[in-house]
């Protein structure tokens, strides 16, 4: 969500309102309060393509690339601000930018007099993929203008989509010939820039920032812990199942299943508690009826919800909900707790 703040403001210039949008595309827009939170990267994506149509402008994606900057990398974009020279900037920004966001891979190729910056989606064949592709390869290209300091151009940009209706927005931010329909998604350019020395180049820093960097990955909460954290905001998406959340954690998810499993849990478990904790929200702070909490939570029948609220609280919504709008003081205001997973009862689905 490091682009959230380009995302808004481009959005604002448009005319487009992102509550409502965002509610369209089914994206929590609690993400954009937290730029290190994380989001599927087709969820991005479908809120990319419905940003674009709501303010019919088809090369949103990219404005908003061109506006997003290394600082809006975090601690690996300040990593290769302060790299010694382009080339070593970029084999950071590979190495460490996998970290941040899972849905893409990076690559840097280094071809005799040519140098090529790819970027790589994991998944394939979801809405907005094209916005996707248009937004990483101008931030690449805006990330390589501020590592040069100077009137900086690519030889050539490759994008895997169609040309569109107007490819002049492309030229006049690329100033350079733009290949549409390409095998992959590439920046292209000199090799010799990879030898370029950075101006604000601080090798000291740079070696601070990526001990703090590595000794944060190092110090992460315990898997289960970083699934919580990934899970909550996906909760009322339909898009909180085990694939997504492991494709987040660059994760296969047999790899997330037994790793979960020597810690002692179940992504089922994690998943019972989050959405236990998102409905015992609901019911507290909005005045949803319990047929909208259930299909919001993504339960096939209000009496599945139900059924599963009984077994996590030891009650039932309705009761728990007028026992918690009590007044403070009155007895019984005490939250119930949710029950071990596992517990007998109905098995309700996991989106």
């Amino acid at each position: 969500m490091g682009c959230a703040v380009a995302l808004s403001d481009v959005l604002r210039e448009l005319g487009g309102d992102l509550g409502r949008i965002a509610a369209g595309a089914g994206f929590p827009i609690s993400l954009f309060e937290d730029p290190d939170s994380r989001a599927p990267v087709e969820l991005i994506a479908r809120l990319l393509h419905d940003c674009a149509e709501v303010t019919e402008c088809p090369h949103f994606g990219l404005l908003v690339g061109q506006r997003t900057t290394m600082a809006a990398l975090g601690r690996a974009g300040f990593v290769a601000k302060y790299s010694r020279d382009v080339g070593s900037a970029l084999d950071s920004l590979v190495t460490n930018v996998p970290y941040l966001n899972s849905g893409l891979d990076l690559s840097l190729g280094r071809h005799g007099k040519v140098a090529i910056f790819r970027i790589i989606s994991q998944q394939n064949g979801y809405v907005g993929a094209e916005q996707i592709e248009d937004t990483a390869v101008a931030i690449t290209v805006s990330v390589i203008r501020e590592l040069c300091d100077t009137r900086w151009n690519p030889d050539e940009i490759r994008l895997i989509h169609a040309r569109p209706g107007d490819s002049l927005p492309y030229s006049r931010f690329f100033h350079a010939p733009v290949r549409f329909g390409a095998d992959d998604n590439a920046v292209v350019f000199d090799s010799r820039w990879l030898g370029h020395r950075i101006p604000n180049a601080d090798p000291a820093l740079r070696e601070f920032l990526l001990h703090e960097f590595r000794a944060e990955i190092q110090a992460a909460p315990s898997l289960a812990e970083q699934v919580r954290h990934v899970m909550r905001p996906l909760m009322d998406t339909r898009m909180c199942s085990a694939e997504h959340v492991a494709g987040m954690m660059r994760l296969r998810v047999w790899t997330m299943n037994r790793r979960l499993a020597e810690e002692g849990t179940s992504f089922r478990k994690i998943f019972d508690e989050v959405r236990f904790e998102a409905a015992c929200r609901l019911l507290k702070d909005t005045s949803q009826s319990l047929a909208d909490i259930s299909e919001r939570l993504g339960f096939e029948y209000p009496a599945a919800f139900t059924r599963a609220f009984g077994r996590w609280a030891g009650k039932s919504p309705s009761a728990w909900r007028r026992n918690v709008s009590r007044p403070a003081g009155e007895p019984g205001r005490a939250e119930a707790r949710p029950r071990p997973a596992g517990s007998q009862g109905e098995t309700v689905r996991v989106t």
